[in-house]
């Protein structure tokens, strides 16, 4: 197996770091044996990337000083220009980022390593940088010491806030302070805590896919893909995620019940009719002409929701509104994938979905519930996008380190001057 030793490091230190490709197999027995794990960082996706071609090239190595283990990569190789590689470790390397010292030799032995075969290496960071209040003002800064150094070393910081290129900006929400669902769904904002209960009256139903039933997740990716833009891998990705990652994948859609729904929109016409209706019978107090004036409001509320209904033309027993992945990995669920029916996203999937998973991590244990790249925060001000939906959950905006890159081969930086 292919490996590279740097020549001890450090201030003081002896370190004698080796870089050494090792089997997935073996990556896999430690991948969550680090204080920071991630799902881009473990075997089961290495295996999907393997699987679907995205690369020319992939390999697993571990980071050793002696007989210490000080870390895991997943090391992948894309094309640059015609006749070059980029060398790039998304979310990682797994490994203890408090001393700085060891991080400088670790770098050093991973640039070392990949010099053989790239002549770029990238870092996609997921370690915090910025933490932000829900006022959208830093909060915290973190790690600072760490990504100066990481420059120092020679490394071009770039982040990417609109999360076309790589995930730099992610919001979560930290479950460990909360003892049940009640005490979580009490955290969120009202109209938050209004609306769930709007679309649980309103028999929004919740079902996890197989794999069979994977097309109906895609199918609304697709749609949601093509609304806004954004590139999705074929179906085989996801099929192949869930083969890899089993029940930690967690495909789940939102759906309907149509003749739930109709008749409880039916129910309630009925309740405030009659309420109106008797109501009207009493003396004209000031009193009851504010309870017939509300008692109005909210017959009109479901009489405007049944048109709407209605005239979606919907001839189905059921209907699919919403359907994302979910990823289960180390501390963290994420809410990885997915989108809504564009005409049906008034019903709520979306919030369905994720109340579902909220409460299903809390419940296995899972401390942060990551909603993952989160943009759009420019029409925060407006109350409307993406990250206003999950800043309603309650949680930070968090900033991630970004990308560090580095050109290891003299010539391809000077073809790269000439191109730009």
């Amino acid at each position: 197996l292919a490996n590279t030793r740097l020549t001890p490091y450090s201030k003081g230190e002896n370190m004698s770091i080796e870089v050494t490709q090792i089997s997935l197999d073996k990556f896999e027995q430690r991948q969550l044996d680090f204080s920071r794990s991630d799902f881009m960082q473990s075997a089961a996706f290495a295996r999907t990337q393997l699987a679907m071609g995205s690369y020319v090239g992939l390999e697993a190595v571990e980071i050793t000083d002696g007989d210490r283990l000080i870390g895991q990569s997943i090391i992948t190789y894309r094309p640059h220009m015609k006749f070059f590689k980029k060398a790039c470790i998304y979310q990682g390397p797994l490994m203890d980022y408090s001393d700085l010292a060891l991080v400088k030799a670790v770098i050093s032995a991973i640039e070392l390593y990949v010099k053989k075969k790239a002549q770029i290496l990238e870092f996609h960071s997921s370690i915090e940088n910025l933490i932000y209040n829900d006022k959208l003002e830093v909060e915290e800064e973190k790690n600072k010491d760490l990504f100066d150094m990481i420059c120092n070393l020679g490394f071009n910081r770039s982040i990417d806030r609109t999360g076309s290129g790589s995930i730099d900006q992610i919001f979560v929400k930290r479950l460990e302070q909360f003892t049940d669902a009640e005490d979580i769904y009490k955290s969120f904002y009202s109209s938050l805590r209004g609306s769930i209960k709007k679309y649980k009256d309103s028999h929004i139903r919740i079902k996890e896919l197989s794999m069979d039933e994977l097309p109906e997740f895609y199918d609304i990716l697709e749609k949601t893909s093509e609304r806004k833009s954004f590139f999705i891998q074929p179906l085989e990705y996801f099929e192949t995620i869930k083969a890899e990652f089993g029940e930690n994948a967690k495909f789940l859609k939102a759906y309907i019940d149509c003749e739930e729904y109709t008749k409880y929109l039916d129910d309630n016409i009925a309740l405030f009719e009659n309420r109106i209706a008797e109501l009207s019978e009493r003396g004209q107090s000031k009193k009851t002409k504010g309870l017939i004036t509300d008692a109005k409001d909210q017959l009109g509320s479901y009489q405007k929701r049944k048109r709407e209904f209605e005239a979606l033309n919907i001839t189905t027993p059921t209907v699919n509104l919403s359907s994302y992945l979910f990823i289960c990995y180390g501390d963290e669920v994420i809410f990885l994938f997915g989108g809504s029916y564009a005409e049906y996203m008034h019903l709520g999937g979306a919030t369905m979905l994720n109340w579902e998973m909220i409460k299903y991590a809390h419940i296995n244990g899972y401390p942060r519930y990551n909603f993952y790249g989160t943009i759009e925060t420019d029409q925060a001000i407006n109350s409307t996008g993406n990250y206003n939906f999950k800043k309603s959950f309650g949680g930070n905006l968090i900033l991630l380190g970004g990308s560090f890159t580095k050109t290891l081969s003299p010539l391809v930086k000077f073809l790269d001057k000439i191109r730009n």
